[in-house]
């Protein structure tokens, strides 16, 4: 379909019709939000929890390793460890398969929300392993939290300011009108039938953007982005940390 035929609607990141790329060899950049996801949470992880690494992980089967030793951009199930040869520690991001749904707040602004799972799975641990190595898992869900109460994390993207480091937000780059944790939890991974044991870090996150239909044009305005924690009834606004401004078109 040429691009004059194709519809004008923009949702988060997408836009259509697809700009033109020659020689593109994936979908994956027509949705951005995966990739940068997976990538600064590893960055937060492996920043906050990597300088102790290696001496605490001696005697484990995750001697000589790194925090986030690969990822992969697909729910770790049974079936996803079956196909993809990962090694351990695994950083997993994927949209859940729960429902997509859309919200519409008056008849010209409506919003699709999605929910993301992020998993950091380590293993194959014994029992005195996961003694040892398991309060990292609740830590690393308290500090991937604060990445996304930050917007960020100084490892993945940074400026400076008048001297100091900041945190350089990135969801406006994957699109998100909002982002909120909704859930949080330690436990057993489920990525094998039998064999040794795997614990995992899970947390849920809530993301939504925005549905544009029509030509893109006017004047450049702020959108907010809102960062926090919450539930379903909507973000927790004491814990929202800043707005920022990113540049979207009206009209």
């Amino acid at each position: 379909m040429s691009q004059e035929n194709s519809v004008r609607w923009d949702v988060g990141a997408l836009s259509l019709p697809v700009p033109s790329a020659p020689g593109l060899t994936s979908f994956r950049p027509l949705d951005p939000a995966c990739d940068i996801l997976c990538d600064l949470f590893a960055a937060a992880i492996t920043a906050e929890f990597g300088e102790h690494w290696s001496t605490v992980m001696v005697g484990t089967p995750l001697a000589s390793t790194v925090p986030v030793q690969s990822k992969i951009r697909e729910l770790a199930d049974v079936e996803a460890m079956r196909q993809v040869k990962s090694t351990f520690p695994l950083l997993s991001v994927a949209p859940t398969e729960d429902p997509q749904t859309i919200t519409f707040v008056t008849l010209d602004e409506k919003y699709l929300t999605t929910r993301w799972e992020v998993s950091w799975i380590l293993g194959p641990l014994e029992i005195a392993d996961i003694t040892k190595i398991s309060p990292v898992l609740r830590a690393a869900g308290k500090a991937c939290i604060s990445v996304v109460e930050e917007g960020g994390h100084k490892a993945y993207s940074a400026y400076v300011s008048n001297g100091y480091t900041m945190v350089q937000p990135v969801f406006q780059q994957c699109g998100f009108d909002s982002v909120r944790v909704v859930q949080f939890f330690v436990g057993g991974a489920k990525i094998s039938e039998t064999g040794p044991r795997y614990h995992a870090m899970t947390l849920i996150l809530e993301t939504t953007e925005l549905i544009q239909i029509g030509e893109r044009g006017g004047t450049l305005t702020g959108a907010t982005v809102h960062l926090g924690t919450g539930d379903a009834t909507g973000i927790a606004r004491d814990l929202v940390i800043g707005d920022t401004s990113i540049p979207v078109q009206e009209g």
